[in-house]
């Protein structure tokens, strides 16, 4: 899943962030930097908040008239919430390095950091268990496709979409849904051969996660050259005959870059063309109530003759971490390490990978990869109980990914990745134990899937409780 420089957007509309600062609404991007709310042009803007210049690795020297810290509120730049905390900037830069804390930018390209998030991240054993209430059912009706497991579904569903029909070829990922019983009309169909013309003019949105692994850079990233990346075009046949009045397709992040963008540009242009207003926007799963670093592209495309409007989550100033997901989880089946595969994991710390083992013990374990250099850092990798997890894969034992337990030497169980994708406990996964990795590492996670529905409701008109500038983005569809 790689970067690329977001294209800007054609018709940028003055804005106003928390702080009162104008900036260009932008509707492409990858962080809180992003985030702000259109004011209208002219709007009078507040200078009470002055910020300094800042640049990592030393303080710089505040403006004069800088405020002092009683008076500013929760947000300020890095070196007023050094002071405030009386710690090093150094300190802070490290929190946001490790992903474990959120900033906002102002007009001038400054950070702005949440002392709150901050004083909580560095006392881990207050994090609370992510858990996200469910929103009152609206009248929203939602097909989705590709539903796998069920997390966007169940997400959208606690949000309160009703899904009146999933859909996946995943025998198991059906057999998932049917099993808990949640009353979704589920069914197995290959996308290809499926005819949703009874259902034309009746829904409301369509959702799909269209297969990753043809954009991924944990594949080999064929694109459009890989039979599941063509599924796109069966997504767009499917919008076309339902005209839904909103479509939502997510994606790794890999997608932005591919073929240095022109995959992108090519599915946006053909969601164009079926008459939709179309933004993007890479989410953060960490900052979204889920313990772990997991970036989607969410793509939303509204009916142009519905107006020109769209929302998306407001990430959060803080990361949720590992600590009090895996407190009290449920005992389950999961992989198992060889003896000897065991007996290496055990020396690594926690948060540590095959770099922490001894010199003579790296030299053995990595073999030929020794020498070429690079990170490396997913082999022999044991994860954080203060950090999020890295991305879930569909199984927790691979050399190349490892998912070991913070603090047992052990790979994560099933039950432990379906708490880190957030789902409830009480939620059944079909199939065998690898079935159930695949399942769960595929997943929406269901919180981030939560918000997303949540903006999805106030995009077209239903506002649910909770849904305010605080937790949602207003963008002005640009490119």
């Amino acid at each position: 899943m790689g970067n690329r420089n977001r294209p800007s957007p054609r018709t940028p509309s003055r804005t106003v962030s928390k702080l009162g600062c104008n900036r260009p609404a932008i509707a492409h991007g990858y962080g809180l930097h992003n985030q702000a709310i259109p004011i209208a042009e002219g709007a009078p803007t507040s200078t009470k908040h002055r910020v300094c210049t800042i640049s990592w690795g030393r303080a710089m020297k505040p403006r004069r008239n800088q405020p002092k810290p009683s008076e500013l509120s929760d947000v300020a730049t890095i070196e007023i919430v050094a002071q405030i905390l009386k710690i090093p900037v150094a300190t802070i830069a490290n929190l946001e390095k490790r992903g474990l804390i959120n900033h906002t930018q102002d007009a001038d390209g400054n950070r702005l950091y949440s002392v709150s998030a901050i004083r909580m991240t560095l006392n881990p054993n207050k994090h609370q268990k992510p858990v996200v209430p469910r929103s009152k059912m609206g009248k929203l009706s939602v097909v989705e496709l590709f539903c796998g497991a069920g997390g966007l579904a169940l997400g959208m569903h606690n949000a309160g979409l009703n899904t009146v029909f999933a859909t996946d070829w995943d025998k198991d990922c059906i057999k998932t849904i049917q099993q808990n019983e949640i009353g979704w009309n589920a069914s197995q169909a290959d996308v290809a051969e499926l005819d949703l013309g009874h259902l034309a003019g009746k829904v409301d949105v369509l959702t799909g996660g269209f297969p990753c692994q043809a954009f991924s850079y944990a594949g080999n990233r064929l694109g459009f050259g890989d039979t599941r990346g063509t599924l796109f075009f069966e997504y767009a046949r499917l919008v076309r005959q339902l005209r839904p009045k909103l479509i939502l397709a997510e994606n790794v992040k890999g997608l932005l870059n591919h073929d240095e963008g022109r995959t992108l540009k090519t599915m946006l242009s053909e969601l164009r063309a079926l008459g939709y207003n179309v933004a993007y926007r890479v989410l953060r799963s960490q900052f979204l109530d889920v313990p772990q670093k997991r970036e989607r592209l969410i793509i939303v495309g509204l009916r142009s003759n519905l107006g020109n409007k769209i929302f998306f989550p407001r990430e959060k100033p803080f990361a949720t971490t590992l600590r009090s997901a895996l407190h009290d989880v449920p005992k389950s089946e999961g992989a198992t390490y060889p003896a000897e595969k065991a007996r290496v994991m055990a020396m690594v710390p926690e948060g540590g990978n095959w770099r922490d083992l001894p010199v003579a013990e790296q030299k053995k374990y990595m073999k030929g990869s020794y020498a070429l250099g690079g990170g490396k850092t997913g082999l022999a990798r044991r994860l954080s109980l203060d950090e999020p997890s890295l991305t879930l894969t569909t199984a927790p034992a691979q050399n190349q990914t490892e998912r070991c337990h913070p603090t047992e030497t052990r790979p994560l169980t099933v039950r432990e990745y379906a708490r880190i994708q957030t789902f409830p406990d009480s939620w059944y996964f079909a199939g065998s134990v690898a079935s159930q990795y695949r399942q769960i590492g595929n997943a929406v996670p269901v919180n981030l899937a939560f918000h997303i529905g949540i903006a999805i409701r106030n995009t077209l008109g239903e506002r649910p409780m909770g849904a305010s500038a605080e937790t949602l983005l207003e963008l002005v569809l640009g490119e």
